[in-house]
């Protein structure tokens, strides 16, 4: 079908006439002669309005597909950024200083299980890529028509200084990888797989795997789904399952050495959001609830025992909301954490609350990041209007939603600075080693702030 037409300018109140011209094409048997519609034009009303962008603002690295949303942002130890983008595929090397771009490494295409698809090495030399890429095939059982789901996924790795790609982790028959996670020195890989079969037993064909990459092999470690994650050592790989039905949750440990598992701590009272190491590896940290108090926590486990040793609280989060993003301090002696519109900052040695930010924002908050010497945070808050929270992704444009924030905070002041981003997607954010430079995700471009104390 074509569609296409002349519009008349808009008239002063924002308003014009479209003539379109609808006409079939392709189908000779149609004979259907074109048809035209006038159409009214009106200019949206927006519930919000456009903010002047932050003075800090150096620069926009725009990246091919300019309406991708940028999943990864990171700087490398010499300064430069390594941007992926969602479903772009395409994977940038960027100078933030003269903007240039460095390298290019194009990556399959595609919507997957995950926009987090893309993980890279602790030394930043190796991209990772899981693809579940698949396609349905139309089956009766008996007069009962469904699909079969065949997977043809894999695990792609690149050299990120040369942008080649290396040989792929896969077995036959093939699978469809949707998580993904990579230990600190690259050997190996633990993921979340699919395997087919038929779509009614799409429950029963998930599984969790530990690869070594050097030969290519893998090992299953747990039928079912899960969150992953390696400890700072890499000796273990740790497993989260929620149960979204009972809201109940269990963290597995396994050892990487032998695939066996070493551990397993239960909670019956809630799910598990997700868990971070202390940078030296010996603590972890997650948001909860505690069973007595019913009142949100932070709770420290020891790492290697998954033992309770404390929980880090604040008196003026009530029970309707929870802690989320929890952060450690590059040093480990700090730990923030972000609930209602809120950022929190502990001692992680004293277990005492050192300050509170309130964040001025109809938005929540998105990402929580550390500067290299653990002074500052960097808070990303976007609000979606409730009218666009279920909007298509081709039916809307980054000038549909509002400004993403990021609220820069000294730990030392009692007052975050708001840097407003152009539109655009939300993004993470990540500050450069020398903490002169400030880079967030926006739609289909990365931008950088001047940050300098």
């Amino acid at each position: 079908m074509n569609l296409h037409g002349p519009v008349r300018a808009p008239e002063a109140a924002g308003v014009g006439n479209a003539t379109l011209t609808i006409s079939l094409v392709g189908w000779n048997a149609g004979n259907v002669a074109p048809a035209k519609v006038i159409a009214e034009v009106v200019l949206p009303k927006l519930a919000f309005k456009t903010e002047p962008v932050s003075p800090r603002l150096l620069r926009s690295l725009p990246h091919p597909d300019r309406k991708a949303f940028l999943p990864l942002v990171t700087f490398t130890p010499e300064g430069r950024l390594i941007v992926s983008g969602y479903p772009s595929g395409v994977v940038q090397v960027l100078d933030p200083i003269s903007g240039k771009e460095v390298r290019t490494i194009e990556t399959p295409r595609g919507y997957r299980g995950s926009a987090n698809n893309v993980q890279l090495s602790q030394d930043l030399r190796t991209l990772f890529v899981a693809l579940d890429d698949s396609k349905f095939e139309p089956i009766h059982i008996g007069e009962r028509k469904t699909h079969f789901r065949r997977y043809s996924g894999e695990v792609r790795h690149y050299d990120v200084s040369t942008g080649k790609q290396k040989e792929p982790l896969k077995v036959e028959p093939r699978r469809g990888v949707t998580l993904i996670a990579v230990s600190p020195d690259a050997s190996k890989v633990a993921t979340m797989e699919m395997a087919s079969g038929l779509s009614d037993d799409f429950d029963k064909l998930r599984a969790i795997y530990l690869w070594d990459v050097p030969t290519r092999k893998a090992v299953k470690l747990r039928d079912g789904y899960g969150d992953l994650r390696f400890s700072p050592d890499g000796k273990t790989v740790f497993v989260t399952v929620n149960d979204y039905a009972s809201k109940t949750g269990v963290m597995y440990s396994y050892s990487v050495a032998t695939g066996k598992e070493v551990g397993k701590l239960q909670r019956k009272d809630g799910q598990w959001p997700g868990f971070v190491f202390s940078p030296d590896g010996k603590q972890t940290a997650t948001a909860t609830m505690d069973a007595r108090t019913k009142k949100p926590i932070v709770r420290l486990y020891d790492a290697a025992k998954l033992e309770p040793l404390a929980a880090l609280t604040a008196d003026d989060v009530d029970g309707k909301t929870q802690f989320s993003h929890v952060t450690f301090s590059p040093d480990g002696k700090r730990l923030a954490a972000a609930a209602a519109k809120k950022v929190y900052l502990w001692d992680v040695g004293t277990r005492k609350l050192l300050k509170s930010w309130p964040l001025d924002t109809p938005g929540r908050v998105w990402y929580l990041k550390f500067d290299q010497e653990g002074r500052r945070v960097a808070a990303l808050t976007w609000w979606i209007p409730p009218e666009l929270q279920n909007a298509r992704d081709e039916v809307v444009t980054p000038q549909d939603h509002p400004q993403p924030k990021v609220f820069l905070i000294d730990v030392d002041a009692d007052k975050a600075e708001v840097i407003v981003c152009p539109h655009g997607w939300r993004g993470p954010p990540a500050f450069s080693p020398d903490g002169k430079l400030l880079a967030v995700g926006g739609a289909g471009a990365t931008h950088v702030f001047d940050v300098k104390k």
